[in-house]
C-alpha cells in the first residue's frame, strides 16, 4: 500500500492523490520567453520621437518586439526605432527607416532580422516578433522616431518581451 505524505505546499484531493494545477498562458510565457510589457503611442510629427519603453535598474535581454497599427497612419510617415542609453552614449538603431505612409489597421511592425536593418511590416502576420538574436539593453529608452514630413497621428500598440539580466532590472512602458 502506498501512503501519501501531505506537504503544506501541495494540493491533494480527498483520496490523497496529488492534484494538477493549471498554469495560465501569461505565466507560461513569462517562464519560457520573458515578461510582456505593452504601450500605445501616437506617431510623432516628423523629426520628433516618442518614448515607448524604459529599461530601469539594470540590464535586460530584449527577446521580442512588435507594433500593431491601431489607427491609420498619416501620409508622408517614415518610422524608425532606436535605443537611447542613459549613460550619455549615442543612440543605436534597432530598426532604420520604413516608409509607413497610410499604413492601416492590421499592419504589424517588427525588427529586421539583420541588426539595425529597416523596420519590417506585415499585414495581419508578424515575422521575427520573437527575435532570432535577442538584444542586451542597458539603462535607457526605446524610442519611435518619425521622419518624412508627416504631421503625426495614428497610433501603434507596441509590445516588448524581455528577461531581466540583473536581479532588479525592469522594462516598463514610458
Amino acid at each position: 500500500m502506498v501512503r501519501y505524505v501531505h506537504a503544506a505546499n501541495r494540493d491533494f484531493n480527498a483520496h490523497g492523490c496529488l492534484m494538477t494545477v493549471m498554469v495560465d498562458g501569461a505565466s507560461v510565457r513569462a517562464v519560457t520567453q520573458g515578461i510582456l510589457v505593452e504601450t500605445t503611442a501616437a506617431v510623432p510629427a516628423s523629426g520628433a520621437s516618442a518614448d515607448l519603453f524604459t529599461v530601469d535598474t539594470g540590464s535586460v535581454l530584449l527577446v521580442g518586439f512588435w507594433g500593431d497599427v491601431e489607427s491609420v497612419l498619416p501620409a508622408d510617415t517614415d518610422l524608425s526605432v532606436h535605443f537611447e542609453p542613459d549613460d550619455g552614449g549615442s543612440n543605436t538603431d534597432l530598426a532604420t527607416t520604413l516608409v509607413a505612409d497610410i499604413d492601416v489597421t492590421g499592419s504589424i511592425y517588427t525588427l529586421n532580422p539583420t541588426a539595425g536593418g529597416a523596420l519590417v511590416v506585415g499585414i495581419d502576420v508578424a515575422f521575427n516578433a520573437i527575435l532570432e538574436d535577442p538584444i542586451v539593453l542597458t539603462l535607457g529608452d526605446i524610442l519611435l522616431t518619425s521622419a518624412g514630413g508627416g504631421t503625426g497621428g495614428g497610433s501603434i500598440h507596441w509590445y516588448a518581451i524581455y528577461a531581466p539580466l540583473d536581479a532588479d532590472a525592469t522594462m516598463a512602458a514610458s
